[in-house]
């Protein structure tokens, strides 16, 4: 490229043209951005114009006030998600404010791609002077190609050649232009890497990469309306070469990255894929790095996974597991067109997950056509039957998702809080306008959907941070009453009936905001007591007393005297643990009736402890919709939890 660029470019005595990538995200090479770049440079070889034309070195800017002004224009490339787009868009309009001749290239999955969306987008988006849409690799090389004769002529580039430039938009003297749709890339591998062709070097200098993305295979072979991956990557999967994909672990490895993610969208899926997991074990082995394996594993298969689990673990590598079901109720599956993982083959991989000590987490939806409160209450029943932990999100309508397709929002009744996709407005405003969040359906109204919503938030907080965790069980044992349904009932009655338990409601009502103990857990214990009793018929006893003391022992709060050590009537830890035998012996549904009573075991000591500062470090820091936060404390019976909980 060097040699190239001796050669005059434009005008005497006027370089090429500078290319800038632009960062949002901290110290994470940015992968879609780096691939663009990387398949410039090689189109370039191929095509000296570009070389001669424009400035391909890795040149990263992180703030407006870092673009260089020059006698032409610059162009800086932005790749959109939803948690950067507004940021992206406010990043080019400073750009704008003070270069006006740069020209800004915008592209990701986030930029719209209904013909409507497009239009209303550039037109509310000055600042964006091109927007690639789809897989921008082939387009970008295309697109610098095209604009390479013009770019640094006195009368700057002229975007009408990009009219034969297949996917791409832009404004043109008025007019949007909307060019043809562009085919999907066949080989992913000819698109060079830019981890290996040194994009991401300048990254790697800085000795501080936390976080690193890898793609193994593009594409999803599911059609779901949520989403747009299935769609933008036109669902088949294509494969990187392996050697491509070791040598990129490698970089991550000797350049010390902490974390790998695998964007794919169902790791697991190839025989492949164990290969994988072994070379990543092998150089953390090695180097000591990279010390965490995150992905999204397959949706509709376990028949790798299971090995690629146990292989991950043993080398330590991997912390957790995350399944994307989204739902498991079939009426809502058929409306969103989703194929999820058989029920049997999921458990047996939690069960996997839970011989080797490790939380695994199940995605679920709340907002989904087709959902009803009542199929939304037995999603997340099955995950307390299955001893996973919920990640509970609301349904945010994606701009390029089959569910914004127009016939699809008018057959479902679809209704949003906001137009979806970018505001335009500024990143501050729209924070406060929020995303663009299914809110009512043909399936379930506004109220439905509000109560819902009350109904996640509790449960994250009784279930999955422990707060209500041991006594549902127990119940459960002794009445027959689901654990959800309990953690309703308990919601309903000191929401019916305001100011009588004030401790219980201000622990189901307010603490999921908040995290932060209710004056003292003692009230709330001996609330729960009178209303299981006096409400819900549990009978009184040292029983009861007995899971009422575990309850209190495991949560957590500011300057307890740890480590504790109580005596309890009745050895629950040992009933505990008969619980998790049954589910493990396929009785996930009916447990209770093959567990004995708790109260015909003998006594013991029950010891808690907080080697991890629970009760400081996690208190008053977010809500009960974090998913990793981890609320018990250290005891016989402390579910796993990523990071805590641990030897190491």
């Amino acid at each position: 490229l060097d040699e190239l660029k001796a050669e005059p470019a434009g005008q005497p005595g006027v370089g090429p043209a500078k290319v800038f990538g632009v960062q949002v995200a901290g110290n994470v090479p940015p992968l879609s951005t780096g691939m663009v770049m990387a398949s410039v440079q090689a189109a370039a070889l191929e095509h000296p114009e570009i070389a001669r034309s424009f400035d391909l070195r890795p040149h990263w800017i992180i703030d407006p006030d870092d673009a260089i002004a020059t006698e032409h224009p610059s162009i800086y490339l932005f790749t959109n998600y939803i948690w950067s787009h507004e940021q992206n868009l406010d990043f080019s309009r400073a750009l704008k404010e003070r270069h006006p001749n740069a020209i800004t290239i915008h592209g990701g999955p986030d930029c719209p791609t209904y013909p409507r969306d497009t239009e209303i987008y550039l037109r509310n988006n000055p600042q964006v002077d091109i927007m690639v849409r789809g897989e921008g690799e082939q387009t970008a090389a295309e697109l610098f190609k095209a604009l390479a004769p013009t770019i640094t002529s006195s009368g700057g580039p002229d975007l009408s050649v990009l009219r034969d430039v297949p996917g791409l938009a832009f404004q043109l003297d008025g007019e949007i232009v909307r060019t043809d749709d562009r085919e999907r890339i066949t080989d992913v591998g000819a698109t060079p890497s830019p981890f290996l062709s040194g994009i991401f070097d300048v990254f790697a200098e800085t000795g501080d990469i936390t976080l690193a993305i890898i793609e193994t295979n593009r594409g999803c072979p599911y059609g779901c309306t949520f989403c747009d991956w299935g769609s933008s990557t036109n669902s088949r999967i294509r494969k990187f070469d392996i050697e491509r994909v070791y040598a990129e672990f490698e970089w991550c490895a000797r350049n010390r990255v902490e974390r790998v993610f695998l964007a794919d969208a169902n790791f697991g899926i190839f025989s492949r894929d164990v290969d994988i997991a072994h070379h990543m074990v092998g150089l953390k082995e090695k180097y000591g790095y990279p010390k965490r394996l995150m992905t999204n594993y397959a949706k509709n298969t376990v028949k790798h996974l299971r090995e690629i689990v146990e292989i991950l673990a043993k080398g330590d590598v991997l912390s957790e597991g995350l399944l994307s079901l989204q739902t498991m109720d079939d009426a809502t599956l058929s409306t969103i067109r989703r194929s999820n993982i058989k029920l049997e083959k999921y458990e047996a991989l939690a069960k996997e997950f839970h011989e080797a000590e490790m939380p695994l987490f199940v995605d679920l939806m709340l907002g989904l056509p087709g959902q009803t409160v009542e199929s939304f209450r037995n999603d997340l029943q099955q995950c307390v039957d299955r001893e996973v932990n919920a990640k509970v999100h609301t349904t945010e309508l994606l701009v390029n998702s089959p569910m914004n397709n127009p016939a699809y929002r008018d057959e479902h009744q679809v209704v949003t809080t906001r137009a979806p996709g970018p505001t335009g407005k500024g990143t501050a405003a729209a924070a406060l306008l929020g995303p663009s969040l299914v809110v009512s359906t043909s399936t379930f109204t506004r109220e439905d959907y509000r109560d819902m919503d009350l109904m996640r938030r509790s449960y994250l907080l009784l279930e999955n941070l422990g707060v209500m965790r041991h006594v549902s069980r127990f119940v459960r044992r002794e009445m027959g009453t689901p654990e959800v349904e309990l953690m309703e009932t308990v919601r309903h009655l000191v929401t019916r009936d305001r100011g009588r338990w004030p401790m219980l409601e201000a622990t189901v009502l307010a603490v999921p905001n908040h995290l932060v103990p209710p004056v003292s857990w003692a009230f709330y214990i001996d609330e729960l007591r009178e209303v299981l009793v006096g409400q819900v018929g549990v009978a009184a006893g040292s029983a009861l007393e007995t899971v009422l003391a575990v309850q209190h022992a495991v949560l957590p709060a500011p300057g307890r005297d740890l480590p504790l050590k109580i005596e309890l009537a009745h050895d629950y830890p040992a009933w505990y643990g008969s619980v998790m035998k049954a589910k493990d012996d396929g009785h996930l549904h009916d447990w209770e009736t093959v567990v004995g009573r708790l109260e015909d075991l003998g006594p013991t000591t029950f010891e808690v402890d907080d080697p991890h500062d629970v009760a400081s470090r996690s208190m008053g820091i977010g809500t009960s919709l974090y998913p990793y936060l981890d609320w018990e404390l250290q005891s016989p019976v402390a579910r796993a939890m990523p990071e805590h909980h641990r030897d190491n």
